[in-house]
């Protein structure tokens, strides 16, 4: 009787701990907790002003202290200027400073090209 009421505890477990992961992926946080680098939770701690910092670090989360704040996200060469709104929460940093540049695309000039007949 003893071994089946073991067995009855682990599975009970088990199931609590399923339960508890699947909520974790259901939030969208893999470890349950935002990733916030060093240098940035000592300027939330201190409450110091996030505005017009350089930020190098692309994967910090955005947390919700930082709203109606400008900040300057490096993209690989020069800092690219972001404001910080309420939609962007809870993204990373990195996701608003592009780091390739977009293709440009033109349309056919006159005379120019193949043409069918």
């Amino acid at each position: 009787m003893n071994g089946c009421f073991e067995c009855y505890m682990l599975m009970c477990v088990m199931h609590l701990c399923f339960a508890i992961d699947f909520v974790i992926c259901v939030l969208g946080f893999a470890s349950g907790v935002p990733f916030i680098d060093a240098c940035l939770f000592r300027l939330k701690q201190k409450k110091e002003s996030l505005s017009n910092k350089k930020i190098w670090t692309r994967r910090s989360t955005i947390l919700p202290e930082y709203i109606n704040n400008y900040v300057r996200i490096y993209n690989g060469k020069t800092f690219v200027r972001v404001k910080i709104t309420e939609g962007k929460v809870g993204h990373k940093f990195g996701e608003f400073a592009f780091t390739r540049k977009g293709r440009v695309k033109t349309a056919l000039v006159k005379g120019r090209g193949k043409t069918k007949k």
